[in-house]
């Protein structure tokens, strides 16, 4: 597509009111009733509002639309004049947890796409339709993603009548979906078309965003399905095969032979991943360096830990750069000239063991601008980006120098002399929670806990998935382990350290590397185990073995809120029992994860009576009362099944059936039929009330 500026002295142009009429009864009819809209302030050439469909049972998502786009007619190629492309509105469905009304970035960039979308024909005398492309300019969207390009599809999950809206002078508004892509899918439809892009695409991956997903394009990392465990190995297997090489360039090291080692050693760090750096120095010294990236702290530990032992006499690897034990030196950076001995610093602990840091130099004085990134570039130099990530909390420019500052060649010897861990992930801080026992999210239940990377859980509930983005994109899995201690709260915390020394005594630790420990929580309902797993699926396979010895049902979740758990198969349990516990603490989507781990020709008339309860607790009715039909014979003369079957009935407006088998669920000696079936009718009685009340007094408008 070819952009070109537009002449704005034709607008600002608006929707007559009949038609803004027709669209809003559009929006209505194909996506959904809205209450609410983002109603827009200054409107410079059309007047862009965007209608808000909030999310229901049916769709459990937002759904945010443009009214206003299409009173534009888009420059569309004549050829195409007969299909009525030339006005158009965008849409986007986001998670139901999206905080739709946040102005901070990470929340608010597929609003802004959508007010991009609608003006980019305007401001460059185009048009858009299904399947063009429009990238950021090589720039992820926000932190919280690296999607980088927007596609424009069909609605999706939408009847086919949504896509096109008639207005009632006979034009036609096209109603097309942002699709946010990563760079690699958008150079694969830039290469093939956009037919082969979605070819590569799962049905369920293509919809509502998900910022989580995995690109199904090689994006400039290792190959995606490659977990951080099998890139460490190919990193060792390549180091192998090219160390003498790599040793000999070392020797006879001359500037043009610095340059064809930084470029030879980043192909084979470029295994782990391309964005990872390294400096090369001293006799056979090999740093990663972190380079502000901190979810590199939990993982190129590992990296190093996996070198070959042939290698150890040789070759020095670090996860990061160290300090310089006081040693002092200057840099150059972005036009500053400044050295360590005359930079000071103030140290102040700070409530969590940590330090505010506030720094000085005559250096930075006329640097505003600049001064931050030379400096945090200096600390890591010069104390080592481990012991700055453990210690400093937060850091502030001071215009002069203070009393109590020393040099910041001071400043490593005096950090380590009030920390014994040597690794961040050997640093637990604790934290405090209010349980929300009234949202079955999984972790809202947690009151206590214990953890070495706060960022992650912060991430966790707030909702931003910086944290997890990084460090799945490297093939690392971030997830927590839990069970539920049916009320045992006060012994909990003793559990979960024991399940986690279990755990750290057999594959968490250097020698098997499945991954790293990351703390625990306490929950009202559940106990969580925290690690950073470098190969799930071994680690998922062994860890059933060997939480085998502990009485428990253990299940794993990804530290996302959306995610799917996995069900860590324990059969030397009790399964009903363990079933019935679950019930009792809510836990309903985990007693399916159990049934479907048993093959479905082994399922008895308890399981299946278990499972369909279950499914009825998920407001899946439909698929409960499938389940119990099938077992009708032998639960004819249950009153557990009467009961169930009363409760799917009734909640699929099949009233007077369910009444019929709450009724025979009772005369069976059920009193909870009896209780169940006074609250359906108090229910039904409200509905009509209300309904009375609406017709009474119908809305103004």
């Amino acid at each position: 597509m070819v952009l070109k500026k537009n002449k704005k002295d034709e607008f600002p142009k608006f929707y007559e009111e009949d038609e803004v009429e027709c669209i809003e009864a559009h929006i209505k009819e194909q996506f959904g009733n809205f209450d609410n809209v983002f109603h827009e302030i200054f409107s410079p050439d059309i007047h862009v509002d965007i209608a808000i469909v909030d999310p229901t049972p049916e769709r459990d998502y937002y759904t945010l639309v443009t009214m206003g786009m299409g009173a534009h007619k888009m420059n569309t190629p004549p050829e195409l004049a007969e299909y009525k492309l030339e006005r158009a509105e965008m849409m986007i469905c986001l998670p139901s947890d999206w905080d739709i009304h946040s102005d901070d970035e990470v929340w608010y960039w597929p609003t802004r796409w959508l007010k991009i979308m609608a003006r980019l024909p305007i401001e460059h005398d185009t048009w858009l339709g299904w399947g063009h492309t429009v990238p950021n300019g090589d720039e992820p969207f926000a932190e919280n993603t690296d999607f980088e390009c927007m596609m424009l599809l069909n609605p999706i999950d939408f009847e086919e009548s949504s896509c096109v809206c008639k207005l009632p002078n006979g034009d036609e508004v096209n109603f097309y979906q942002l699709f946010p892509l990563y760079n690699g899918e958008m150079q694969y439809k830039l290469d093939n078309d956009a037919d082969a892009l979605l070819e590569l695409f799962d049905d369920e991956d293509i919809g509502v965003v998900d910022i989580y997903r995995k690109s199904v394009c090689d994006d400039g990392d290792p190959d995606p399905k490659l977990s951080f465990a099998e890139r460490t190995s190919l990193f060792w297997e390549w180091f192998e095969k090219n160390e003498k090489k790599i040793s000999k360039m070392i020797d006879g090291k001359s500037e043009k032979d610095s340059e064809a080692i930084v470029s030879l050693i980043s192909e084979g760090v470029s295994i782990i991943s391309d964005k990872i750096y390294f400096n090369i120095g001293g006799k056979n010294e090999f740093t990663f360096s972190v380079d502000g990236k901190t979810h590199l702290f939990y993982l190129l530990p590992y990296v190093v830990s996996k070198m070959p032992s042939k290698f150890s006499k040789k070759w020095n690897f670090f996860p990061y750069m160290n300090g310089t034990n006081g040693k002092s030196f200057s840099i150059r950076m972005n036009g500053i000239d400044v050295a360590a001995d005359k930079t000071f610093v103030l140290l102040t602990p700070t409530d969590n063991g940590k330090y505010h840091l506030e720094y000085y130099s005559e250096s930075f004085s006329s640097a505003e601008d600049e001064r931050g990134s030379v400096f945090s570039t200096l600390m890591n130099n010069i104390v080592g980006e481990g012991l700055t990530y453990m210690c400093v909390e937060s850091v502030l420019y001071t215009d002069s120098k203070k009393d109590g500052m020393i040099p910041l060649t001071e400043m490593e010897e005096k950090l380590r002399s009030g920390v014994k861990e040597a690794l961040p992930t050997d640093l637990f801080d604790p934290y405090e929670l209010e349980p929300d026992d009234d949202d079955l999210t999984l972790r809202y239940d947690v009151g206590v806990g214990m953890t070495n990377y706060t960022s992650l859980i912060d991430g966790y509930y707030n909702g931003n998935g910086n944290v997890y983005t990084a460090l799945s994109r490297m093939g690392a899995s971030p997830i927590f382990l839990y069970f539920c201690h049916n009320g045992e709260y006060e012994k909990c915390a003793e559990e979960c350290e024991k399940i986690a020394d279990l755990l750290k005594k057999s594959i968490l630790n250097d020698n098997e590397g499945y991954g790293v420990y990351l703390g625990y929580a306490v929950g009202t309902n559940c106990g969580y185990v925290d690690m950073l797993i470098f190969d799930f699926d071994r680690f998922a396979l062994e860890a059933s073995k060997i939480l085998k010895k502990i009485p428990r049902s253990f299940f794993a979740s990804f530290f996302f809120k959306t995610s799917d758990s996995l069900y860590l198969v324990n059969d030397s349990l009790d399964r009903l029992s363990e079933i019935d516990i679950l019930h009792n603490n809510n836990l309903h989507y985990e007693i399916t994860l159990i049934a479907n781990s048993v093959p479905k020709d082994d399922w008895d008339y308890d399981l299946k009576g278990r499972y369909a309860r279950a499914l009825n607790n998920l407001s899946e009715e439909e698929a409960a009362l499938e389940i119990l039909e099938s077992i009708a014979e032998e639960g004819k003369d249950d009153a557990v099944w009467h009961y169930r079957i009363g409760y799917s009935l009734f909640y699929m407006d099949r009233e007077e059936e369910a009444f019929e088998h709450l009724q025979r669920s009772i005369d069976l000696g059920d009193d909870n039929a009896a209780e169940l079936r006074d609250c359906f009718l108090d229910m039904m009685k409200d509905l009509e009330n209300d309904e009375d009340e609406d017709e009474e007094d119908p809305e103004d408008d």
